[in-house]
């Protein structure tokens, strides 16, 4: 049996939501049904280590790069905040 992928579920599903990726195309490029899917994503079982890595990249590749700038903005704000803390 292949090692399981521990992923927090709602993060799994937040990434296949924020790529705009339906769970017909996610299980598809895992070759998994849509009722598995269903199932990593409300963690009730875990995808294999091999099955999470293919959906994350398929997942990466879908998000908008509209989505990585929001993502920088977000990372710089708490990088400045911690900067300021330190000063206080």
């Amino acid at each position: 049996m292949a090692d399981k992928a521990f992923i927090t579920p709602n993060i799994l599903k937040w990434a296949r939501e924020s790529a705009k990726m339906s769970e017909e195309i996610a299980a598809a490029k895992v070759l998994a049904t849509v009722e598995k899917l269903q199932e990593w994503e409300n963690g009730t079982s875990q995808p294999t280590i091999k099955q999470a890595q293919t959906l994350a990249k398929a997942i990466n590749d879908h998000l908008p790069y509209s989505f990585f700038q929001k993502y920088q903005e977000i990372f710089n704000l708490f990088r400045i905040s911690e900067k300021v803390a330190r000063k206080l």
